[in-house]
C-alpha cells in the first residue's frame, strides 16, 4: 500500500504533518489504496496525498482544486478539476493555510451535494 510507503519514505515528516492536520477534522476519514491515501468527508474527497514525480517532492491533490485556486494562489496544475500543492520540505507547510483550504473544500463538497439533491428533486417534480 502507498500509505505504508509514504509513512516510511523520504517525505515521512511531510506526510505525517499533513495527515495530522487533515485528520484533526472530525468529519474527515482516511482511505488507503495502492496509488495514494485519500481523505474524504461525508460528501466526497477533500484531498489525496502521495509522494510524486520520482520522489522529487510530496504531492497533495485537492478534489476542489480548480475552485480553491481562485482563493489560494499556491496551487499548481491545469487539469479539469484537481489542483496540487507540492512540498519538498516540512517548513513549506503553512498549517493555518492548509486548515483554511480544508474548511473551504468541505464547504464546496457540501454545496455540491446539496446542488445534486436539488437537481434530483427537480427531476422528480417534472415527472409528476
Amino acid at each position: 500500500m502507498k500509505y505504508e510507503k509514504d509513512m516510511n519514505g523520504q517525505f515521512k515528516e511531510i506526510f505525517t504533518k499533513l495527515e495530522d492536520i487533515i485528520l484533526s477534522f472530525p468529519n474527515i476519514k482516511r482511505k488507503k489504496n495502492v496509488h495514494q491515501t485519500s481523505y474524504y468527508d461525508e460528501y466526497k474527497t477533500v484531498v489525496m496525498l502521495r509522494s510524486g514525480c520520482g520522489d522529487k517532492y510530496f504531492t497533495s491533490s485537492w478534489g476542489n482544486g480548480i475552485k480553491l485556486q481562485e482563493k489560494y494562489g499556491i496551487f499548481t496544475g491545469d487539469g479539469k478539476i484537481v489542483r496540487h500543492i507540492n512540498f519538498t520540505n516540512i517548513n513549506e507547510i503553512d498549517e493555518n493555510e492548509i486548515r483554511n483550504i480544508i474548511k473551504e473544500s468541505m464547504v464546496l463538497n457540501m454545496e455540491y451535494y446539496e446542488l445534486q439533491e436539488l437537481i434530483k428533486l427537480n427531476k422528480k417534480d417534472k415527472k409528476c
